[in-house]
């Protein structure tokens, strides 16, 4: 709950074409909240970075989970979907982004083999998707 006040204490500055992007919990924190609250503004690009799912081999996600087999998809319009996850990543096991794909089969999908959890000091490929647009 506490993340919802802070992120509506933002929403009144945020414009159409705004770009999200949530890692790990931030990243499932923005899919629960985007299931279930319109935004004023329409999201041009939103990107998952390695988001948990559900609690089943990620403990301690608490009230962050979103049970993909009631998942309706998402109230807000957001027009690009992009989900970033590695295969060694030893937080958030990749299959968390596959199952969340079968939901959303228009998003853009990208799979690494060496980012883990992506924890570095740069991520330039999509820094490249956001330049682009």
């Amino acid at each position: 709950q506490a993340w919802s006040i802070w992120l509506e204490k933002v929403i009144p500055f945020l414009h159409n074409n705004v770009i999200l992007i949530g890692h790990s919990l931030g990243g499932s924190f923005l899919l629960r909240y985007l299931s279930s609250h319109v935004l004023p503004v329409n999201v041009a690009q939103l990107h998952l970075v390695a988001p948990g799912v559900d609690e089943l081999d990620c403990p301690g996600m608490g009230s962050f989970s979103t049970n993909l087999d009631n998942w309706k998809g998402f109230e807000s319009n957001i027009a690009n979907i992009y989900l970033w996850h590695s295969f060694d990543d030893e937080l958030v096991p990749i299959h968390h982004s596959e199952r969340l794909m079968v939901k959303i089969p228009d998003a853009h999908f990208t799979k690494f083999t060496d980012r883990g959890h992506f924890i570095q000091e740069s991520f330039p490929e999509l820094e490249a998707v956001i330049v682009a647009t």
